[in-house]
């Protein structure tokens, strides 16, 4: 089967990398605003993305460098999309990091909302 890309979905992804491309701090509201997420989604996934490739928070900031970011930009490159329509599809959950299929909104491992980017 063919695999949909979603405009809106490339559209952010590629707003989100051009932001790490050119600043090393990052504004907690911007992101709410870009992704549509509430406040305590946000902090959960930069902190997650903290954890995992090595940024930090400060306040209302997500503080970014290299060479993180080439990592961080290389694994939303090779990220799977939510329209995907393969069967057996999957990707990595934004929170804890297991494997789950591409289009589940929660998950099973976690319990938290699959936020796809």
């Amino acid at each position: 089967m063919i695999a949909l890309l979603s405009f809106e979905r490339v559209r952010l992804v590629e707003k989100l990398k051009q932001i790490m491309k050119v600043s090393s701090k990052i504004s907690v509201k911007m992101l709410e605003g870009l992704f549509n997420l509430d406040t305590g989604e946000t902090y959960e996934i930069i902190y997650n993305w903290a954890s995992k490739f090595g940024f930090t928070v400060d306040g209302d900031y997500l503080i970014v460098s290299e060479p993180a970011i080439s990592e961080f930009i290389r694994m939303l490159d090779n990220r799977p999309e939510a329209d995907t329509k393969i069967e057996g599809g999957t990707t990595n959950c934004s929170y804890c990091g297991k494997s789950i299929e591409v289009n589940l909104k929660i998950c099973p491992d976690c319990g938290n909302k699959n936020v796809k980017f």
